[in-house]
């Protein structure tokens, strides 16, 4: 009985000491990637569609734009454009079509945005990035792999309509 529990502490024993000695290797490995920082992934086809919703101006209350790329834009300004109709909004977004279908959503009262959904799947990109992700591994270098969404949003307003509308969150 003494034999067999000193075998089964010198197998634990062992099993924690090779335990500890592939944590070890693992985490040497690790440390000699080098990062490459962020890539895109997947198929990108960059596209500018507009989208106008007309409002009716009222004395009391603003027209509300909802925002939601602020990546994409610093400064949440409305573009002032002469071409564009009074009592209209113009919202004008670059965006990659292969990952994205973007809409006009318009709320209750008087607010409006463009949103949108999407339409690539991750499976795919990730099976498209997969060579690159292997070659990259043998040549112990690691990247963040991205898929580009919204480039650039703007919302364009006639400059005599400028004072009646507003930016929300």
């Amino acid at each position: 009985m003494r034999n067999l529990q000193k075998v089964m502490i010198g197998i634990f024993c062992g099993g924690v000491f090779l335990t500890g000695l592939g944590t070890g290797v693992a985490a040497y490995e690790a440390s000699t990637f080098a990062y490459m920082g962020e890539k895109e992934a997947g198929p990108v086809e960059m596209k500018t569609e507009s989208f106008e919703y007309a409002f009716e101006p009222k004395e009391e209350e603003k027209f509300r734009i909802g925002y939601y790329y602020g990546e994409s834009q610093s400064e949440k300004e409305l573009v002032q454009d002469p071409d564009v109709p009074e009592n209209t909004v113009r919202f004008q977004l670059t965006y990659n079509s292969k990952a994205i279908r973007p809409y006009l959503e318009c709320g209750e009262g008087d607010t409006a945005w463009v949103d949108y959904y999407y339409i690539s799947d991750d499976f795919v990109t990730f099976m498209d990035c997969k060579d690159q992700i292997m070659k990259e591994l043998k040549e112990r270098k690691i990247s963040s792999y991205h898929t580009p969404t919204v480039k650039e949003f703007k919302v364009l307003v006639n400059p005599a309509t400028v004072d009646r509308v507003e930016f929300i969150r």
